[in-house]
């Protein structure tokens, strides 16, 4: 587990045990929780993938996993922007003291996002059984 899942696990707004539970409701009692689906900072390969916003809460369990994703993508040549919103808990984009920051950010990186003329979706989906 990550320093920050040992640290913000319990007391905070979500905890290791609710982490566990969404995954089983997600998963189901078969499916593979290293699925890159599933798990994205196991991925083997990044290379390739649209450019991402990362934002995190300075005590969220899920923190520095989000943030050692960012890195991965950023190594394999993604754009990936990753910002850390200092004294916030997960949840926080419904946050009255952060919203507004991090809807603006959203917004600024789905307009560069949307502009740039070399990127465009999968056009096929792709093959995957989580469940």
């Amino acid at each position: 587990a990550s320093e920050s899942m040992r640290l913000f696990g319990a007391g905070f707004t979500l905890s290791t045990a609710d982490i566990d539970a969404m995954a089983e409701a997600y998963l189901g009692p078969d499916g593979d929780p290293t699925h890159p689906w599933v798990s994205p900072l196991l991925a083997k390969r990044l290379g390739g993938l649209p450019p991402a916003l990362i934002l995190t809460a300075q005590f969220d369990p899920l923190r520095d996993d989000a943030e050692a994703y960012g890195a991965r993508l950023r190594a394999a040549g993604v754009e990936a922007e990753v910002r850390r919103f200092d004294g916030a808990v997960h949840g926080f984009l419904f946050s009255p003291d952060d919203r507004d920051d991090a809807h603006a950010i959203t917004v600024a990186s789905l307009q560069r996002a949307f502009a740039d003329p070399h990127w465009a979706p999968p056009r096929e989906p792709l093959p995957v059984k989580l469940r």
